[in-house]
């Protein structure tokens, strides 16, 4: 570096035939170069740009600790329980079936059919219901038929029941072929769903037409306060009309008291 110098500015140096101006540009130029090759020659006499990475111990490894079950255990004891829960455990042991057992049907007791017995006139059977059509109650044939409908009770029951029977079927006697024989103070025993005997006592008879019976208040009018029973039947008192029936009834009221 100092030849070169010598030689630049020596009596045939290049200095010589170079302007004041260019000559301080390159005096400076000169120690910026120095000062470059001074830094180059202190990072080649060893002091590190960045420390070199150490390695580090790896730490041990670490056992697996058992892991904190964040609701119940696995295996859990089921205890009784009025009300089946779901297990909330991660593994579901196994446990009783969740599915109710059916209970059984309950059904409604069947009830004994109801019978009526009226020694009287030697009648005795069972108690069949039936309804009245367009107003008009006709059993069948060999029936001691109760009338459902229009707030009559069952045999045996408070209030009013009201029992139906035919007097002839063609020309055989039916079952109430005998019952313009009884009379007040006879009784009737009816046998009621439950088989629980009731037995009625005959306060009055009576003939008379359709139409009347329809109106008569001991038989279809209200009544709540006790037992009673009428039993109704066709009557050849008053003949018969243009259609072959007989315009009369034959009524028997009873009571229990």
């Amino acid at each position: 570096m100092g030849a070169f110098f010598r030689r630049w500015v020596g009596p045939s140096g290049s200095a010589h035939f170079v302007r004041p101006g260019t000559l301080l540009v390159a005096g400076l130029s000169c120690l910026v170069l120095a000062a470059v090759l001074t830094l180059v020659q202190s990072t080649d006499e060893g002091v590190p740009a960045a420390a070199a990475p150490t390695a580090t111990p790896a730490a041990p490894a670490r056992t697996p600790s058992p892991a904190i079950p964040t609701t119940a255990t696995a295996t859990a004891t089921v205890s009784p329980s009025v009300t089946p829960t779901r297990s909330t455990t991660a593994t579901r042991s196994a446990s009783p079936s969740t599915t109710r057992t059916p209970k059984p049907s309950r059904t409604a007791p069947s009830r004994a059919p109801m019978s009526m017995s009226v020694p009287a006139i030697d009648v005795s059977g069972r108690l069949r219901r039936i309804a009245a059509v367009n107003g008009v109650v006709n059993p069948p044939s060999g029936t001691l038929a109760w009338v459902s409908g229009y707030n009559r009770v069952r045999p045996g029951e408070i209030g009013t029941a009201v029992v139906a029977g035919h007097v002839v079927h063609g020309k055989s006697p039916d079952v109430f072929y005998h019952l313009q024989n009884i009379d007040r103070g006879d009784r009737i025993t009816v046998w009621d769903s439950d088989g629980k005997p009731v037995v009625y006592t005959v306060t009055k008879t009576r003939v008379a037409n359709k139409t009347e019976v329809s109106r008569d208040s001991a038989v279809w009018g209200a009544n709540s306060s006790v037992r009673r029973l009428a039993l109704i039947t066709c009557d050849d008192d008053e003949g018969f009309r243009a259609d072959g029936h007989r315009v009369a009834n034959f009524v028997a009221i009873a009571e229990a008291r």
